[in-house]
């Protein structure tokens, strides 16, 4: 049968120049379509990453309330045996302002349990201003703080900026933040009880499963809330992006497909008498169909492993294509304030390789389906009669 089909693909090989060009185009198109999407898909997830990891910190990965402000060892226990957990810890927070010359700035105020172990160096009166800020402040300053307390008054306290602690990533989100001991945080704001858990994630994505196992045991007890949550409009908006972008360079293999079935409809056309000849030596109408599905998956086939190698090429050499586009430009590509990183991220994976691969050849195969129904559609009596 190997043999036979083979024949049956070599007697279909066209000599016409024109024919050639329009299928080696079509093998052009498929690779640079491949190519293309591959290397913009993983530089958007590249910079996705990058995101995330600018934004999301270890605080932010999964937080967790209870309803009756009670958080029992157990539930710790519990919560730390779940696949993907790193660490819980229980915190306390508040809001604040932070006396300066003549104005007042808005502080988020937190205070970990003494009890993690990760959480070192935050002695007692000091305080920790996390991430980038407007105050400039050197180690050893006062500063002057007016929180909220429980007995419905404000506590005025002057604390020590520790300006070289490094022991835990809390990013601030529109607001400053701050990180004193409990202790501390218990003489500001006369309160010992806990304001939630924050639970630290080996992968971000585990937080699911965290969100599904409380839902499950404890009901409506325990309420909790992850990053996806506090980001998802943003995130939403990046992945509409990025579907879009697919969306839109998917065309050009779109183009090449045309340029594929052109020339398998020119090929049927100028090989109808081959056609025929082969159907009276007892071809049948599924033989002449498998021919130009295999024909055409050939096709497909090449252009996507050119635009596959093509693409691994692209993201393997980013960084250096990036430098040599800066040097020419003459200004940096990218901006590490806007998007957490000066260099050109990829994330280019076996997945999405096989995806955009799967996509490809299925369009290529539906593509070719119309030329090879056209093809075996033809009845060898009227092309020998009238050939």
């Amino acid at each position: 049968m190997i043999i036979r089909l083979g024949v049956k693909l070599s007697a279909l090989a066209s000599p016409n120049r024109f024919i050639s060009l329009i299928t080696r185009l079509a093998v052009i198109g498929i690779t640079l379509g491949v190519a293309t999407l591959l290397t913009v898909i993983a530089v958007m997830r590249g910079f996705e990453n990058e995101i995330r990891h600018s934004l999301v910190s270890d605080f932010d990965h999964l937080h967790v309330y209870s309803m009756f402000e009670h958080y029992p060892k157990a539930l710790y226990d519990e919560i730390n045996h779940i696949e993907g957990v790193k660490s819980v810890t229980g915190y306390q927070q508040t809001y604040g302002l932070i006396k300066t010359i003549g104005d007042f700035v808005p502080v988020m105020l937190i205070a970990f349990e003494e009890s993690n172990k990760s959480i070192e160096g935050v002695i007692d009166g000091s305080i920790y201003l996390s991430g980038h800020h407007q105050l400039e402040y050197e180690s050893g300053d006062i500063i002057s703080i007016i929180t909220p307390n429980k007995n419905a008054s404000v506590q005025h306290t002057n604390l020590q900026y520790v300006s070289d602690l490094s022991s835990f990533d809390i990013k601030a989100r529109g607001v400053m933040t701050a990180v004193v001991s409990q202790k501390t945080y218990q003489g500001m704001t006369g309160s010992s009880q806990l304001s939630g858990l924050t639970v630290a994630l080996h992968d971000l994505y585990a937080s699911v499963g965290v969100k599904s196992y409380l839902k499950n045991v404890y009901g409506g007890m325990y309420q909790s809330f992850d990053w996806r949550d506090k980001f998802q409009p943003f995130f939403s908006a990046l992945r509409i992006q990025q579907t879009l972008m697919v969306f839109i360079l998917s065309m050009i293999t779109l183009v090449a497909m045309f340029g594929l079935v052109s020339g398998l409809v020119m090929l049927s056309s100028e090989r109808r008498e081959d056609i025929a000849l082969l159907k009276t030596m007892g071809a049948s109408r599924s033989d002449i169909l498998k021919i130009f599905l295999v024909q055409g998956a050939i096709i497909c086939g090449i252009g996507v492993m050119c635009g596959v190698l093509l693409a691994v090429m692209l993201c393997y050499f980013a960084q250096d294509i990036a430098g040599l586009i800066e040097l020419l430009v003459g200004s940096p590509l990218i901006d590490e304030r806007v998007y957490g990183t000066s260099t050109l991220p990829t994330d280019l994976d076996v997945m999405l390789i096989l995806w955009v691969g799967l996509m490809t050849m299925t369009v290529g195969l539906i593509a070719c389906s119309y030329p090879a129904r056209q093809a075996a559609k033809i009845q060898p009596a009227e092309v020998l009669r009238y050939g």
